[in-house]
């Protein structure tokens, strides 16, 4: 036992030695690390002991840093240097001289952490003036996994089911329900069942288009894993049409199209979403989530606002049973918003959904709970070949902000 405590001090002083360079920095600073992005993007920290906070700012401190990871959605070391030619011929591969040369130099003049126009799968899009940055990912089949502002993750990208993105069903829900950044069995991996078919990252637009997963297998029964009511192909009242699944492949050929557009002339903290389902059979009902929302736990204070008047009001928070029918539906759109009200996002559309609808989940951890936002579209008696068009309007900021930001921008349309 003595032993083993003199091998560990003797570690410790080494590690300590070989990184002088950190103990002058915070490398957690929240402009280069979140913890929610850091855990959601890198699948082999989607596990004990990396998903909990201190699990996962122990990896990015021993490993993260110096492999050239990514720790939050508006930098990375490695984009840092390939942005940069002279700081890339300076440090090499040296990624915790990079992270230090940002946090000490680089921040303060202005310098970006991306690269315009997409890095090893990875694109962003951004209004760096406002602190406002948006990116997707080949991992996600272009659906948006990280939206920033002021140094702070919204988006909770834990599976492919989540992110900022479109989602089409039809009479048999989740049954048969092409999906924008992959299916259920692609689960936290890395692989996507949907195909990315076109993408373009330049400035503050981004624009993709794709083929996506449909959500369950072929054949996949909707209580196949613990926590239904009954193991087998049974329906949840959550879901009372779909039992199985109907569909026959893995990857639909509807396509969604999308351009994104973040920072808005007079509203520098606003993103316009524009998108395009292309529904390749026809149905006598088609919904659309266009698009949905999941956010982090941080994001569990809930308001919905009048587009009129830009009055706020709060709504319960109630956690979600994921076995039971849930949620909130307003005619007014959401806003939800971090305790202090020190960051929020909002989002509406010119032609408001039937209602707006919010959700909370408290799952299996801070990485996995989530809160969430949505805006279903119903459209009957579709035809094939049929094009379905969305246009909504996301604003960020603090709560007050955001309120102001939703009432103003609605107004101009």
């Amino acid at each position: 036992r003595d032993m083993a405590a003199t091998l560990l001090a003797v570690a410790v002083t080494v590690l300590a030695a070989l990184a002088p360079a950190q103990a002058d920095i915070d490398i957690f600073d929240p402009a280069v690390y979140s913890f929610y992005f850091y855990v959601n993007t890198h699948p082999d920290l989607i596990a004990p002991p990396y998903y909990t906070p201190a699990g996962a700012a122990a990896h990015w401190q021993q490993y993260g840093i110096h492999e050239g990871r990514q720790g939050c959605g508006s930098f990375q070391t490695k984009q840092y240097l390939e942005r940069y030619p002279d700081l890339k011929q300076k440090f090499g591969d040296n990624f915790t001289a990079a992270l230090e040369h940002y946090l000490t130099i680089g921040k303060a003049q202005g310098l970006l952490g991306y690269v315009d126009g997409g890095f090893e799968g990875r694109w962003t899009v951004a209004n760096p003036a406002a602190g406002f940055f948006a990116s997707t990912s080949s991992r996600m089949s272009g659906a948006i996994d990280s939206v920033v502002w002021n140094n702070k993750e919204m988006i909770n990208a834990w599976d492919h089911g989540r992110e900022l993105q479109l989602a089409v069903t039809t009479l048999y829900g989740e049954c048969f329900n092409p999906t924008e950044a992959g299916g259920n069995a692609n689960g936290n991996g890395e692989a996507t069942s949907s195909v990315l078919q076109t993408i373009t990252a330049a400035g503050g637009v981004l624009t993709t288009q794709n083929e996506p997963a449909y959500w369950m297998l072929p054949g996949q029964c909707k209580c196949d894993k613990p926590g239904c009511p009954k193991q087998g192909c049974y329906p949840m009242p959550s879901d009372p049409s779909c039992s199985a699944a109907i569909n026959t492949q893995v990857t639909s050929n509807y396509t969604i199209a999308k351009h994104v557009t973040v920072g808005l002339p007079g509203f520098p903290t606003a993103m316009r979403y524009q998108a395009d389902v292309l529904v390749t059979q026809a149905w006598s009902h088609v919904q659309v989530e266009g698009p949905t929302g999941y956010m982090t736990q941080e994001f569990q204070t809930f308001y919905t606002v009048s587009l009129a008047s830009g009055q706020i009001t709060p709504r319960p928070s109630t956690p979600c049973d994921p076995t039971k029918a849930c949620g909130y539906s307003y005619p007014d759109p959401p806003i939800f918003a971090t305790a202090s009200g020190s960051h929020a996002m909002g989002a509406f559309s010119k032609r408001a959904p039937a209602a707006y609808v919010q959700f909370s989940f408290n799952l299996a951890n801070d990485a996995n709970n989530t809160t969430k936002w949505t805006m279903p579209y119903s459209f009957p008696n579709v035809a094939a070949g049929t094009h379905l068009t969305f246009d909504t309007y996301i604003c960020v900021g603090t709560l007050a902000d955001v309120a102001a930001c939703m009432q103003r921008l609605y107004a101009t349309l």
